[in-house]
């Protein structure tokens, strides 16, 4: 038998993905395509390759849900990496209403894999900034984060942009 605190870690983890996606839609759409290419110079990665490193990141997490081997992902063309993203979040939210996950479990997931795709979705915002196309001001408490939305068509819908 489950848990209760296993199923609200579940739910904990599923909010966080969603939250991860929210972001990164606020970090990429409504900007010019050739931003995914955009080098700020000083050897910081480009966008795409951001997304690239966070699909390994994922494809970890989502190994680790499964308890699974992790299969790397190889980089993809520009037009790509965003697509596969959203559907490695979907398939990882998918994992987490099969695979009941304990809390010690979660805590290594949250501190490991999940705060770096945090980390990386403030790099894009960054350099959004840069690249002169800032995201706008929001208050993401009232954000409309909701789980199982993950894809980047139902972000764009979710958060009317």
């Amino acid at each position: 038998m489950v848990s209760d605190q296993t199923n609200e870690t579940n739910t904990i983890l599923r909010h966080l993905l969603a939250t991860i996606a929210y972001r990164l839609t606020k970090c990429i759409i409504n900007v010019e395509t050739d931003f995914l290419r955009f080098n700020s110079g000083s050897g910081a990665r480009k966008p795409v390759e951001i997304l690239y490193h966070m699909a390994s990141v994922l494809s970890f997490c989502l190994a680790e849900i499964e308890e699974k081997e992790v299969i790397r992902p190889v980089a993809l063309p520009e037009e790509q990496e965003t697509g596969r993203f959203f559907n490695l979040l979907q398939a990882t939210d998918n994992a987490l209403t099969k695979n009941k996950v304990e809390l010690d479990k979660a805590l290594q997931l949250i501190q490991g894999p999940l705060a770096d795709m945090l980390t990386h979705v403030g790099q894009l915002a960054l350099l959004r900034r840069y690249f002169n196309k800032p995201i706008e001001a929001e208050d993401f408490m009232e954000a409309k984060i909701k789980m199982g939305v993950l894809g980047l068509e139902k972000q764009e819908a979710a958060t009317n942009l």
